[in-house]
C-alpha cells in the first residue's frame, strides 16, 4: 500500500490488551494496529463501534466520512475475550452486533482500496466480505500479541510477506444448525443429516477451507522427474531395516512424497530381504503376524511370501 492517507476504522483498530488474548502475562508495551499503520503513513482514525459487541450504528457516519477522505481504508474488526474465551462460547459465527453493517457501509463510502483485518481466535462467517468486490483483501491475525500492530502494518505495506495457513475450517453460519454442540462425532451421518466435523469428514460449503492462505509470492510446483514405481533396498550383513545407511528409511517407516495416494497402485514399494527373518517396522513383528503371514498396520498391509530365505514386502499408499 502506498497511499498518503489511510483511514483506520473498527472496534479493534486501536486496541492493546485484546491483542494478547488469554494465557499471557503483563506486556511491557503495546503497538496497536493504528500505531503500526501510523509509522508508515498519515492516518484518520474512527472506531465505528464503541466495542466489539457493536450495539449500535451511531458512530457509522463519522467512519464513512473518514473513508471518503482517505486514499485507502483498513477495517480492523473481530472479537475479544468478552465474546470468546474459556467457559464463554459464542452463540453464532457472524461478526457481533452491527459490525457487518459497518464494514459494508464503509466499503461503499471508501474512495480507495479496502482491507479487512480480522482479530479473533476462532473462525468467523465473513462470506459477505469475501463476496464484496470492493474489499480487496481479508487478513486474519488471530490475537497477534503485544507488537501485533507492527506485524499487521508490515504485511499491509509489503515489508513482510504473509505465508500463514488457516489451522481450522471456517464454517458458514448455517453449519451450526446441523451440528449440535453436544455431538462431538467426526464422521458424517447422512441418515441423520449430520454433516461431520473437520476437513477430513465435512464436505459441505465453507467460508475458507482448512490450510487456506495466500502470499505475495506466486508459487509453482513440479516434479523434477517422474517418481519410480518400484524401489529396491538391498540389505547386507552390516545393515538392517532398523538402520540403513544412505537410504530413505528413517525411524519406523520410509518417507514417500509426490505420489498420488488416491490410486492404490500408483506407487508400489518393494523391499527384498535375503536370509533375514525380522523386519524393521516393529521390533516385535510376531505381535502383528497372523497365521497367513499378513502384518496389518493402520497405514497399509504388508504381505510376506512363504520363503524363509527371500521375502518381499509390498505396500501401496
Amino acid at each position: 500500500m502506498r497511499h498518503h492517507t489511510v483511514a483506520v476504522i473498527g472496534p479493534n483498530s486501536d486496541v492493546t490488551v485484546t491483542m494478547i488474548g488469554n494465557y499471557a502475562g503483563v506486556a511491557c508495551g503495546y503497538t496497536s494496529p493504528l500505531q503500526g499503520i501510523a509509522r508508515y503513513t498519515k492516518t484518520i482514525h474512527q472506531a465505528g463501534c464503541r466495542d466489539v459487541a457493536c450495539g449500535g450504528n451511531q458512530l457509522f457516519g463519522a467512519a464513512e466520512t473518514a473513508a471518503r477522505l482517505s486514499d485507502a481504508t483498513v477495517l480492523v474488526m473481530g472479537l475479544d475475550q468478552s465474546i470468546e474465551a474459556e467457559f464463554r462460547d459464542r452463540a453464532g459465527l457472524f461478526l457481533p452486533g452491527y459490525q457487518q453493517e459497518l464494514v459494508s457501509r464503509v466499503a461503499r463510502a471508501s474512495r480507495g482500496p479496502i482491507i479487512l483485518v480480522l482479530m479473533c481466535g476462532g473462525p468467523v462467517d465473513v462470506s459477505f466480505a469475501k463476496n464484496d468486490p470492493r474489499i480487496g483483501a481479508i487478513l486474519w491475525v488471530g490475537y497477534p500479541g503485544q507488537a501485533g500492530g507492527t506485524a499487521i502494518a508490515d504485511v499491509l505495506f509489503g515489508t513482510a510477506n504473509p505465508g500463514g495457513k488457516l489451522p481450522m475450517t471456517w464454517y458458514p453460519q448455517d453449519y451450526l444448525s446441523k451440528v449440535p454442540m453436544t455431538n462431538m462425532g467426526l464422521r458424517a451421518d447422512p441418515t441423520r443429516g449430520y454433516p461431520g466435523r473437520t476437513y477430513r469428514f465435512y464436505k459441505g460449503p465453507v467460508v475458507f477451507p482448512f490450510g487456506h492462505g495466500l502470499s505475495y509470492t506466486t508459487f509453482a510446483h513440479a516434479l523434477a522427474r517422474a517418481a519410480p514405481k518400484q524401489l529396491t533396498v538391498p540389505l547386507t550383513k552390516t545393515t538392517s531395516l532398523y538402520a540403513l545407511e544412505n537410504s530413505t528409511i528413517s525411524g519406523n517407516g520410509i518417507r514417500v512424497s509426490h505420489t498420488n495416494c488416491d490410486t492404490p497402485s500408483a506407487f508400489g514399494l518393494h523391499i527384498d530381504c535375503q536370509k533375514h527373518r525380522r523386519h524393521g517396522w516393529n521390533p516385535h513383528p510376531s505381535r502383528f503376524l497372523d497365521p497367513a503371514r499378513k502384518m496389518v498396520s493402520n497405514q497399509a498391509t504388508y504381505r510376506f511370501s512363504q520363503s524363509s530365505y527371500h521375502r518381499r514386502i509390498t505396500t501401496n499408499c
